[in-house]
Parts: C-alpha cells; structure tokens; sequence
C-alpha cells in the first residue's frame, strides 16, 4: 500500500504510494498504485484508484513521479510544498462499518528533503465528509467533516510521538483548532527521524466492537503501535469515504 506526501517552508516532497491502501475485512476498498500516471482520472486507469485533490492551492503542487531513487521502483503520489501544512484529500465508495468489522489505511511513503523536527506534523485519517466532497482543488466544505486518525513527528526518534486522534466536526480535516481540535486518545505509539534515505510505512485500523465502541490502531513503519477505545456513543463513528493526509511546520 503506496502514498507520497510533502513537507513544510521549502521545497519538500513525500512519496506517497497507495496500493491496495483502505481495505475493509480484507477486501481492498482502495487500491492506487497510480500506474496510469495520473491523480485525476476519473474514467479509467487504475481499477481502484482515486481522484485526489489539495487541500490548499497555494504554494502546493501535486503529481504522479517516478519514485527511482529507492528499490523496488514504482510510481508515487509526490507532494511538492513550499509554505506550510498542506496536503491532500480523496474520496472512496462511503463504507459502512458492522460490529467485528476494520477499515484499514495502508501506505508508504518517503521524503525527498528531510522534515524537520516538529510534533504532530505528519497526520493522516479516515474520515466522513458528511455528503460535501469537493471537486476541485483547494475547494470544497471540510468543516462538518469527521473521523479519526494518526499524528507523529517524521523528524525525530521519540518513544511518545505517535498518537491516535477523534477529530469532530468545526474546523478543516486533520486541523486542530476550533470545535474541531483533534483528541488524542489512548496510547502514544512511536516516532521516527524519518530522513530521505529510505521509504517507511505507516498505518491506521479502525474496528467497530460488538458493544458499539471504535478501537483506533496506528503505527509507522514497526514501531511501537498507538491505540485507544472510543466509548462516547457520540464520538463513534462507523461510515467513512474519505482519506487524507498533510505535513507540515504547523
């Protein structure tokens, strides 16, 4: 499961490949190995690939490269960022959660300028955009989004630097200010100086129990897992179409 991102004041990229990157009950919900070289089709290409979008048209651009430069080789959403906290957004078929059932992101994903030393600046979720997905980039109503997801600090080894978050609607997705402030919950899991060098993997699983609570599960590459149990019934979120990520100095 593949993805590129970017980093924050100068000119960063992150690879971000997502192959068969959402799954739920292993069955691959989203799979974008963007071997058609584009994040826009929207009539063919990859089977099960998506149309992504920025967050923030300005000082962001976003592409489909060539990843060459680490073995294996592959094509990979690049993320090139020259201000701060951007990132992107895509849509999937809206899946419904049942008690027992996971919904799984997957992805990898390395720098191409090394990110800096800053808590939460890597996050990414799975959310619900509450029937308001944008067309178009930088446009669209993300306040009423909701969902859950996983920060870490890319620039550093911390035992503590990766935690699991609710975020309710009120502001912008993977925010963190506003009615919407981003909950960590749980468990802090590990960070890691993430550097050029290498790609790294990271992951986010969300279980809905039989008694109604959502168990969040997130990692980067093997590290120590972070993780928590939801058990406000109005903080328990089961439908979800929407996943993003951003970087940042925020």
């Amino acid at each position: 499961m593949n993805e590129a991102i970017k980093l924050p004041r100068r000119v960063v990229a992150v690879v971000i490949h997502l192959l068969a990157g959402i799954s739920a009950l292993a069955v691959p919900v989203v799979n974008d190995p963007f071997t058609d070289a584009s994040h826009t089709n929207a009539t063919g290409g990859d089977t099960l690939g998506l149309v992504w979008y920025r967050n923030n048209t300005a000082q962001a651009t976003l592409a489909v490269a060539d990843d060459s430069s680490v073995v294996p080789t592959s094509k990979a959403l690049l993320s090139n960022v020259t201000s701060t906290f951007r990132g992107m957004i895509a849509f999937f078929p809206s899946t419904t959660l049942v008690a027992g059932q996971s919904l799984t992101l997957r992805f990898d994903f390395r720098f191409t300028t090394a990110p800096v030393n800053l808590s939460q600046s890597f996050r990414f979720g799975l959310y619900n955009s509450a029937g308001t997905r944008q067309t178009a980039d930088g446009a669209g109503v993300r306040t009423d989004d909701f969902g859950y997801g996983l920060w870490t600090n890319v620039g550093t080894t911390w035992i503590g630097g990766t935690s699991v978050f609710i975020e309710r609607p009120g502001d912008d997705t993977l925010g963190g200010s506003g009615a919407g402030v981003l909950d960590a919950i749980g468990v802090s899991g590990a960070a890691f100086d993430c550097g050029i060098a290498s790609r790294h993997s990271a992951l986010l699983r969300i279980t809905r129990n039989a008694d109604g609570s959502v168990r969040l599960e997130g990692r980067v590459d093997n590290g120590t897992t972070a993780s928590g149990t939801i058990t406000v019934p109005a903080d328990q979120f089961y439908t979800f179409d929407t996943v993003t990520l951003k970087n940042g100095n925020v």
